[in-house]
């Protein structure tokens, strides 16, 4: 049984907002994280991490622009405040779904977080997210688990997208009520 939903495919083709329908569609509590881009002079700087649904506000960028193409991974964003996040996500007792959106390659520097993140998917809660589409080693090891189903979403049509949305929802309440009663997703 997957417990772990990724979402994949080419850049701005709509993978956080699937991930976004999916979770309004649950009568399941999540924490976790977003990335999203931050602006300095009208301009796309990079992107920072922020926790979601947690009792704090965590918030901190994990990424500065030098170029078009180019960018520095910002270290402390994700070593100290991405797992924070993580971590708090993992022992919240309310939330049965950890949000991890999105892992990529920028935080192949970053052990403390890249661990946090194994933790999460060994964890006994759901994990929904987006994972990117690039030739790494790290990803591909995720991608290959056996609780892990990744959906390449970069070819569908909106009404596709739509059927998968309702389809992830069913599957994922469906998952936890098999659990309920049973240590896993229910304390």
């Amino acid at each position: 049984m997957y417990k772990n939903i990724f979402i994949t495919g080419k850049i701005q083709c709509g993978k956080s907002t699937l991930v976004n329908k999916i979770l309004n569609e649950l009568t399941i509590s999540y924490s976790g994280y977003r990335t999203l881009p931050y602006y300095e002079n009208e301009k796309k700087s990079g992107y920072y991490i922020e926790g979601v649904n947690l009792r704090s506000k965590l918030k901190d960028k994990i990424s500065r622009n030098t170029s078009l193409e180019k960018c520095i991974v910002l270290a402390k964003g994700f070593d100290i405040t991405g797992v924070n996040i993580l971590k708090r996500s993992i022992e919240d007792e309310m939330s049965k779904i950890i949000l991890l959106d999105e892992v990529g390659i920028l935080e192949k520097c970053c052990p403390k977080f890249i661990e946090l993140i194994n933790k999460c998917l060994d964890s006994k809660k759901i994990v929904i997210g987006v994972l990117k589409k690039k030739d790494d080693e790290f990803l591909k090891r995720i991608s290959e688990r056996k609780d892990t189903f990744i959906i390449d979403i970069e070819k569908s049509t909106d009404e596709e997208r739509e059927i998968m949305k309702k389809r992830i929802v069913e599957y994922i309440e469906y998952i936890k009520n098999v659990f309920r009663g049973i240590e896993i997703l229910d304390n």
